[in-house]
């Protein structure tokens, strides 16, 4: 998908749900419910235990179903291992110039 793509995704959606969950396991339980709930705009927050392998799990389980991204990226080292986990889009609560690069 497009940086233009997901754009046009997460302005459609018109929610995200910024999830910074206590444990890997109830993260994705809470996501789970999320997408039951009609809600498909997930961002995980690096302050959730694990988050790369959360990331990992939803996109193998649900793919293209969610937009999922990853938010407080502070790192231009956690921008790669989040687009390999499966992130869509990133978010980072910081400006930096090599983080907005990566």
């Amino acid at each position: 998908m497009s940086k233009e793509e997901t754009l046009k995704r997460l302005h459609e959606l018109g929610l995200v749900a910024v999830i910074r969950g206590p444990s890997p396991e109830l993260t994705v339980r809470m996501v789970e419910a999320l997408v039951a709930g009609g809600v498909t705009g997930i961002e995980i927050t690096y302050t959730t235990p694990n988050a790369t392998e959360v990331v990992r799990a939803l996109d193998r389980r649900f793919g293209d179903d969610i937009l999922l991204g990853m938010g407080t990226l502070t790192d231009p080292a956690q921008a790669a291992e989040a687009q390999a986990a499966g992130a869509r889009y990133l978010v980072s609560p910081i400006t930096d110039e090599a983080l907005g690069r990566a």
